[in-house]
């Protein structure tokens, strides 16, 4: 039980990590959307934060906020928890400007932190 509580923290941390990409991406873009005339997030969050100090100090803690969250998959995962989660931060940036990368690398991401959680525990089980 214990084993698969920390596999849906890592990837809930991923996907966290995904999210946060998505909306500073959107957040901070100079360029437009290529699924604008169906997804438009960027008027979402202007009109939901019109002040750019505001919108930067929810950046940074945001950006804070990940960097905690890469602790907690250092904690669960180890190096390889801290890579999936930073994979999936770039995911959630490549995905709102390319549709084909972003989704790729949050699947490789989400396959990593698999891996990580399941190779990191089997690693520190002593042998029979």
């Amino acid at each position: 039980m214990k084993r698969w509580i920390a596999r849906l923290k890592e990837e809930l941390i991923v996907l966290f990590g995904f999210s946060i990409g998505l909306f500073l991406e959107a957040a901070f873009n100079p360029q437009g959307n290529p699924l604008s005339p169906f997804f438009s997030f960027e008027n979402l969050v202007k009109a939901t934060i019109p002040d750019p100090y505001i919108l930067a100090t929810v950046a940074l803690l945001l950006l804070l906020l990940l960097a905690l969250s890469g602790r907690k998959a250092y904690a669960i995962g180890g190096p390889a928890g801290i890579i999936a989660t930073a994979m999936g931060f770039m995911a959630g940036l490549a995905t709102y400007t390319d549709l084909i990368y972003g989704p790729g690398m949050l699947l490789l991401a989400v396959i990593s932190a698999y891996v990580s959680v399941t190779g990191w525990r089997s690693l520190e089980r002593p042998p029979p």
